[in-house]
């Protein structure tokens, strides 16, 4: 029973609170109806004051930014603001992709250009392929796929572009005409450097010499160029030519000797004691017949 009179206790005293809050709200009500009349006289004066204070803070602003500096937290280098759909839906493709079945419509819709294939992507050479491993072989196919896709799209360019060409007259260019060429020229450098990424990639397989060849071949339908074969091949039979040509010149090197092998062991004869000095030990041996030599050969027999 006490525990239900608590909670009855409770919603009085919760129902008490509403009512005072009530009748404040009734009492601010009719205060403010009174006082409307009296602020309509002042918004005039305070909304000219406002802009005389703005002013002020604009100039102090500008003050500060040029004694500190311009601010680095905002965002620097960029243009004017896109369509917020269209910003919603590149975001969206930016960050998750496109779904599999709209990027297969895409790829399918937009064909390369027939007068300008290498968008396509420039394919590897035989003679490179065969020095890649098979990781290296899957990396750079790719990457051929990612400009044949980007590729695609520079292409759907060109072809808006081509339009706009045909129907603009004489004197004047049509609208964001500019832009438009601006846009293909960033997007076919990137396509260049997705190139010359793959080239770097390769390029420690060659030697120095094939090196300096690779690195002066201009790229067509070919990552390395059409004649890299030929000119690789040229620059061994040039290598070999001048091996066979090239008469053996006399060493010149400090460490030749100039005559016949020194012996090992040099044998020194000494008129000392009237014998011979023996190399190794380096002592002197009696003559044969002499009593010396006879008590010699007695003491290595015993020995």
């Amino acid at each position: 029973m006490g525990r239900k009179r608590k909670i009855q206790k409770e919603e009085f005293d919760k129902l008490k609170k509403k009512m005072r809050k009530l009748e404040r709200k009734m009492k601010w009500n009719s205060s403010s109806s009174d006082s409307d009349t009296e602020t309509s006289h002042s918004d005039t004066a305070s909304s000219s004051s406002q802009t005389s204070s703005d002013v002020d803070e604009a100039k102090k602003d500008t003050n500060i930014a040029g004694i500190l500096g311009d601010d680095p937290t905002l965002p620097k280098n960029t243009g004017p603001d896109i369509s917020e759909e269209l910003a919603v839906r590149w975001n969206s493709y930016l960050s998750q992709g496109v779904d599999k079945e709209t990027w297969k419509k895409l790829l399918e819709s937009s064909p390369i250009p027939g007068n300008c294939t290498m968008l396509q992507g420039p394919m590897l050479n035989c003679e490179v392929q065969a020095m890649l491993s098979p990781v290296e072989l899957k990396k750079d196919s790719f990457l051929h796929d990612l400009q044949g896709n980007l590729g695609k799209g520079i292409g759907i360019l060109g072809t808006i572009i081509t339009d706009m060409m045909a129907k603009k007259s004489k004197d004047e260019t049509p609208p964001h005409l500019t832009k438009l060429v601006e846009a293909g020229q960033l997007l076919c450098s990137v396509h260049y450097e997705v190139s010359r990424h793959r080239r770097l990639n390769s390029n420690r397989h060659f030697n120095s010499k094939i090196q300096k060849i690779a690195s002066s071949q201009k790229i067509d339908t070919l990552l390395f160029g059409e004649d890299f074969g030929e000119n690789s091949k040229m620059v061994k039979a040039l290598e070999n030519t001048i091996k066979d040509i090239r008469a053996a010149q006399p060493s010149t090197s400090k460490n030749w000797r100039g005559g016949a092998i020194k012996k090992r062991w040099k044998t020194t004869w000494s008129s000392k004691q009237g014998g011979a000095k023996h190399p190794r030990t380096n002592e002197y041996r009696s003559k044969k017949g002499t009593k010396d030599y006879r008590r010699e050969n007695k003491t290595r027999s015993l020995r």
